[in-house]
């Protein structure tokens, strides 16, 4: 077990909402989490603890996520929502054959509010140890699209509370159908329990699988990069002519991204313009677009996305709307005016500041453990839903080819 201190969490939530995509909610709420408990310790198991014994053998780590906007559950009562969800997730679990005992959490993927819920929810509750994993690696949009169901890890049962510790439990005859789980549990959000604000959710996890069915050891490493950035926002110069993805790419251990957008002495890149845009069948999605500036040139880059980025494109004086790079591997916007990793929706609600704002654009590729199991064909029938609500028709183009691309 290691402990991390007030600092060290605000580090680990500046990696994870860096490596999330552009989604899991704001930084700045999952951080406003912690304003009043600056003096308390996490204390987060790492993955060589969880080992089978014949006393742990049942333990078993519950995922966590918001339903909804992330962004919107620190104006509600969100510790009496997570401690709901959690507790009758034990009580249910341990009705179950053989019998599950919830000992640990952990986030269901990334993000600056979605990595602070286990986090918090661990130090207001001594009974739940965070455990050293997430479910995804990044930000996803649904229950199929985590890594732990691309793992055919069961996802049921599965238990949602609101602000008023009201919980519903779905349980399947087929705990691995991620997708019919998915659409449950976006039906029952529309009912009058939900009408405040979503809630949270929480399904459970072998303790001892964490290793191999979840995304390993990426809150320390969350915490790593973190940490890194503050550096490299603490060295920085006033006039920002620096890049976040060459410090990094220098610094960070198994982290190797390539720069879409930079500053530097020849090279502005700089928001332009943000918004949502509607298709033909009336569903919506967002879009930022980035400008970068330098040696008489003008590239212009567009990120589309739901929450989390799902795409990205090229405009220059040579390419005109050419994709470069879509989900599972990474888009990240970084602020090098403030020094933080932005989300989409983050950008959206404040775009009239942030277009005064210098930015880096850089992609990367998700955690290995995305491309084990499967190739880009079969990674294009995961995400086809999802690249179809952008309107993107496309196969999947991963980071490791990235540079054909361009």
């Amino acid at each position: 077990m290691k402990e991390y201190s007030h600092r060290e969490i605000c580090e680990m939530l500046i990696g994870s909402a860096f490596l999330a995509g552009g989604g899991g909610g704001s930084l700045k709420a999952g951080m406003k989490l912690f304003d009043n408990l600056r003096d308390e310790t996490l204390k987060m198991y790492e993955l060589e603890d969880l080992v089978d014994t014949p006393e742990t053998k049942a333990e078993y780590a519950a995922i966590l996520s918001a339903l909804g906007n992330p962004s919107i559950i620190d104006d509600s009562n969100f510790a009496t929502m997570l401690r709901s969800a959690i507790h009758q997730m034990r009580k249910r679990c341990t009705a179950c054959t053989p019998y599950k005992e919830i000992t640990h959490i952990i986030p269901r993927g990334l993000g600056g509010m979605r990595t602070a819920i286990p986090i918090y929810i661990s130090i207001l509750d001594k009974e739940f140890y965070l455990a050293d994993a997430d479910g995804s690696g990044r930000s996803v949009p649904a229950l199929e699209t985590t890594l732990v169901s691309l793992n055919e890890a069961a996802i049921t049962p599965y238990v949602m509370s609101n602000e008023n510790s009201d919980c519903m439990c779905i349980d399947l005859s087929n705990d691995k159908d991620a997708l019919k789980c998915e659409e449950v549990s976006k039906s029952l959000t529309q009912t009058p329990l939900f009408d405040k604000v979503a809630g949270v959710a929480c399904y459970p996890i072998k303790s001892s699988d964490l290793a191999t069915i979840a995304n390993p050891r990426s809150l320390s490493y969350a915490q790593r990069l973190g940490s890194l950035i503050s550096k490299y926002s603490e060295e920085k110069t006033d006039d920002a002519n620096s890049c976040v993805f060459d410090y990094l790419n220098e610094n960070m251990d198994h982290f190797t991204s390539i720069v879409l957008g930079r500053n530097s002495k020849e090279w502005t890149t700089t928001l332009s313009k943000a918004g949502k845009r509607q298709l033909s069948n009336g569903s919506t999605f967002g879009f930022i677009e980035i400008a970068s500036k330098g040696d008489g040139q003008i590239n212009r880059w567009e990120v589309h996305f739901l929450d989390e980025s799902i795409i990205v494109y090229q405009n220059s004086s040579t390419t005109l709307n050419a994709p470069v790079l879509t989900a599972p591997d990474i888009i990240c916007i970084f602020d090098e005016t403030d020094n933080i990793p932005l989300s989409n929706q983050y950008i959206l609600d404040n775009l009239d500041t942030l277009l005064n704002h210098k930015v880096s654009l850089g992609v990367f590729s998700a955690p290995q453990s995305w491309w084990e199991k499967y190739n880009a064909k079969e990674m294009t029938a995961i995400w086809r839903k999802y690249y179809d609500e952008l309107d993107y028709h496309g196969n999947c183009l991963p980071f490791a080819n990235v540079m054909n691309r361009l």
